[in-house]
């Protein structure tokens, strides 16, 4: 039988990532032609001294079974547990061998027990700002989106047969453009009572966000802090981020600010194309690493690679200011891009919604068809924990 628990390489944070870390990434969905493959710099980068994440007090430890599979384990005082003693796990790869999996849950777990926690939440890939959940149903044929969890369906099988429980799920709605008409009008009362009430719904054009950067900025560190794990950074980081890296990548025709009577950002809508068939391993060389997509230069490519059909339109963030909800800026949005959607567009996918959320409401109208993510929680078995709180004070008298 073989000794997986031998073969183990285990690397705490700050720290070199190893060739065979990223080599699992690969194996594992190796034979999946709509793998979107790891931008391995982002890895790298969480995983130094000077990342925000690791100097605000994070820690970090990543165990790899050469060519069978790979965990990391975090835990930071500054996350979001939503009243659970909880650490996470994420940057999970399996090649579906449960005995080994099993192992690498365990060695999580274990540090997890020694850094105080008594439960385990996952998948978190360090922050929720980096991304979270795991997918446990997609039955469409549209393929993975850049920034969706993309896993195979035996992993949430898995957890399920450990004994996790998903604490949190989320869905992506899929809403054809024949649909959208009908969602048009059934919104349209709402948004113009939005409209006398003096809000003004505009595209999003680069300009704009620079102009508004900070409000914008502000109120999605507001709506992000409310996820389950989010740990942010600086205010500096996040703009810089968020106009030079999301921004070229969002849709200026469907992304949309509203301003309120006074002028000030009153909510913001976030929409890019679904790039993900310009990014999927079957294209080979030609593949565009995700990091690299801007809408100017990749939009027309997109469709230039799926004519005669048309792209889908990602819905990826809408936050409304907390003191404006409620005031129907929601279907004011939803009705001022469905235009641009229609004409460019095959519909709309509403991305990672939580089930409780309310914007779940301005789905109903849609068709059945969906995709559905979890996010899993245990307890840490008590044997571990104490032997972790031993393990602990132990570190401590050294």
């Amino acid at each position: 039988m073989p000794d997986f628990e031998n073969s183990i390489i285990s690397v705490s944070a700050p720290g070199v990532l190893p060739p065979e870390f990223f080599e699992v990434g690969r194996l594992a969905r190796a034979d999946d032609p709509t793998w979107i493959p790891e931008q391995q710099r982002s890895f790298v980068d969480q995983f130094a001294e000077d990342h925000w994440w690791l100097e605000s007090g994070g820690l970090a430890r990543v165990w790899i079974v050469p060519g069978l599979g790979r965990i990391a384990a975090f835990s930071h005082p500054q996350a979001k547990t939503d009243g659970k003693n909880a650490g996470y796990f994420g940057w999970w790869a399996s090649t579906n061998n449960a005995e080994v999996d099993r192992l690498l849950l365990e060695q999580a777990e274990q540090f997890l027990a020694e850094c105080g926690h008594t439960e385990i939440i996952g998948p978190v890939e360090q922050s929720s700002l980096y991304g979270y959940r795991l997918l446990d149903q997609r039955n469409d044929s549209f393929g993975p989106m850049i920034d969706e969890p993309d896993t195979p369906q035996f992993m949430a099988e898995f957890l399920l047969n450990e004994g996790f429980e998903s604490l949190y799920s989320y869905n992506t709605r899929i809403i054809p453009e024949e649909t959208l008409p009908l969602i048009t009008a059934a919104l349209a009362e709402v948004a113009q009572a939005a409209r006398d009430a003096g809000f003004v719904a505009l595209r999003l054009t680069p300009e704009l966000l620079h102009t508004h950067l900070d409000a914008i900025v502000n109120n999605l560190v507001a709506a992000f802090g409310e996820n389950l794990a989010y740990v942010g950074p600086d205010v500096e980081t996040l703009r810089q981020h968020f106009e030079f890296v999301m921004g070229p990548r969002m849709s200026p025709e469907l992304s949309t600010l509203i301003l309120d009577a006074a002028g000030e950002v009153a909510g913001v809508f976030l929409a890019y194309p679904h790039y993900g068939p310009l990014c999927y391993q079957e294209r080979g060389s030609e593949a565009v690493p995700v990091d690299e997509i801007t809408y100017a230069e990749h939009f027309p490519k997109l469709q230039e690679l799926l004519s005669p059909h048309k792209p889908w339109a990602i819905s990826k963030t809408v936050v409304v200011d907390a003191k404006y909800r409620g005031d129907g800026l929601i279907p004011l949005i939803g009705e001022f891009a469905s235009g641009p959607c229609l004409e460019s567009y095959a519909g709309w996918l509403f991305a990672l919604s939580r089930l409780d959320n309310r914007t779940q409401d301005f789905y109903q109208p849609d068709p059945d068809g969906c995709r559905l993510y979890s996010v899993y929680c245990r307890e840490i078995p008590p044997s571990v924990v104490s032997a972790g709180g031993a393990s602990s004070r132990g570190e401590e008298q050294l």
